[in-house]
């Protein structure tokens, strides 16, 4: 009966490790303790003390497939974490775009804000003071974190996950859900996708440094970038060719170093790597300019430090961002064609495969094992089979 149960620990065990290690000294609301004595009567698992042991019993006797119907169930009823983020999603408009968050220093003046579209401050400025959504988000954000602490374990990780989204959507839903009580969102029992999930949506609230990172960084197009005759050979990774020009960052400003170390770093490299699938999703810019020049290289960099440290540390690595960033900018598959040192990092990390017991993703592990052409038009024949999935 605990098989199931036993066969999904191990697989995230050596990511438990890596939070939990940390988790104690970057994030404090989150205590750990080495025993089981503090188990909460309704924690759902078949093998825990306690009045929710026969509810686990059942959920487990019943199996997922009965357990997602049931979820299907409330979404359609508007229950449940799924349904509670769509509301907020739409009162937020996210549909039109995303981010709702603009630098204080130039309120009026239009500005490139999360990474989809240009908002104006007084459309966003309406939004906000209105009573009415301010007490209508609050009660739903408040909501969301108590589903965080819900019975059942699959509605906890489905809210925690929610919550990690909407945080790196949505700064000011980030701001909201920091005015929650988050102490419900202390682990009840030792369940390990439970302990990660609840410190990187605990870190994604309380964060705010690798928030602003990103966001300002990206808030104007390239900005960050002067062009220099001079060119810097330290590293591809701070250097930048263009035609026949070289651009480099300034020396003052540590955009790159900033963002790179948000994804090496265990502790925020779940954050970084979501920035780094939504900066590659963008599309803003209509028309070809320089700047798309230096976002496509800096996208480039960006990527590199991300196989990188998906060789180097792949225990922190989610690697469903991975198939994520392959999905969203196709160029970078074709990386590994142009760049030796890519291609050799690619490389370790399929030889790795048979020394290291960590599971990738399927497309990644296809990405590494079928060669770029086959798995290429394996990318363009999922899009096409999505693009007419979605039509029906």
């Amino acid at each position: 009966m605990n098989k199931h149960a036993s066969q999904r620990r191990s697989g995230v065990e050596t990511a438990v490790q890596v939070h939990l290690n940390g988790s104690s000294r970057s994030l404090p609301g989150l205590p750990h303790n080495g025993s089981h004595s503090s188990i909460a009567s309704h924690a759902t698992a078949p093998n825990l003390p306690g009045a929710g042991r026969t509810l686990g019993l059942l959920l487990y006797l019943l199996g997922d497939r009965f357990e997602t119907f049931l979820n299907k169930c409330a979404v359609r009823l508007r229950l449940g974490p799924k349904a509670v983020a769509r509301q907020i999603r739409d009162l937020r408009h996210h549909s039109l775009g995303s981010c709702r968050n603009l630098p204080p220093s130039s309120p009026r003046n239009p500005v490139f804000v999360g990474f989809d579209v240009v908002r104006q401050y007084d459309v966003l400025s309406s939004e906000i003071t209105s009573k009415r959504m301010i007490k209508s988000l609050r009660k739903l954000c408040k909501k969301l974190v108590e589903y965080a602490s819900a019975r059942v374990l699959s509605t906890q990780l489905v809210a925690l996950d929610e919550i990690i989204t909407l945080t790196i959507e949505d700064p000011i839903i980030r701001m909201m859900l920091k005015e929650c009580d988050l102490s419900c969102l202390t682990p009840s029992y030792g369940e390990p996708d439970l302990i990660v999930s609840t410190s990187k949506a605990l870190g994604s609230i309380e964060n705010t440094k690798i928030h602003d990172d990103w966001l300002s960084t990206f808030s104007s197009h390239g900005k960050f970038l002067k062009p220099t005759r001079e060119p810097i050979t330290e590293a591809h990774g701070y250097v930048i060719l263009w035609g026949a020009e070289f651009f480099s960052y300034h020396q003052d400003c540590q955009s790159l170093e900033h963002l790179s170390a948000t994804l090496r770093n265990s502790e925020t490299s779940y954050l970084g790597a979501r920035y780094l699938v939504r900066f590659l999703r963008d599309r803003s810019t209509e028309k070809p300019s320089i700047n798309d020049h230096r976002e496509f290289h800096l996208k480039q960099a960006l990527w590199f430090v991300y196989v990188e440290t998906a060789l180097l540390k792949p225990h922190i690595i989610e690697w469903e961002n991975m198939d994520k960033c392959m999905l969203s900018f196709v160029p970078l598959l074709l990386l590994d064609h142009f760049d030796e040192e890519l291609r050799t990092h690619l490389r370790k990390i399929a030889d790795s495969s048979s020394k290291q017991n960590i599971s990738r993703s399927k497309l990644f592990e296809q990405y590494l094992t079928l060669g770029q052409h086959a798995f290429l038009m394996k990318v363009v024949e999922t899009k096409v089979k999505n693009a007419w999935g979605s039509l029906d």
